[in-house]
């Protein structure tokens, strides 16, 4: 199994290290917080995916990233069926607690 990660945001290393901790090869595509993806990168994040071996591969980005590749009319075809991202929300229990992290994963382009 493996994941190919792509991130733009200005902290990606809490959403990377929860990717590794699934049982799978991670791959890393980085790009700068609000990066604008190019056809340059779409090209770039296709030929990384080709090359991933694993019986299951799949895309996985944060939400925030998920939004801007799904308008992008540059993003290939072929690999929106095999990319998800990873929303997360925020659930404040009582006055007593902190705010909750949920997380899960939805295909979503």
């Amino acid at each position: 199994d493996a994941i190919l990660s792509i991130t733009g945001v200005a902290n990606p290393k809490p959403f990377i290290l929860h990717l590794k901790s699934f049982e799978a090869k991670v791959r890393i595509k980085r790009y700068g917080d609000h990066h604008r993806f190019t056809h340059a990168d779409m090209q770039s994040i296709l030929e990384k995916y080709n090359t991933m071996s694993g019986n299951r591969k799949v895309i996985i980005t944060t939400e925030k990233d998920a939004v801007r590749l799904k308008s992008n009319p540059y993003f290939p075809p072929e690999l929106r069926a095999v990319t998800y991202y990873l929303p997360i929300t925020v659930t404040f229990e009582d006055e007593f607690n902190e705010g909750v992290l949920e997380q899960t994963i939805q295909q979503k382009i």
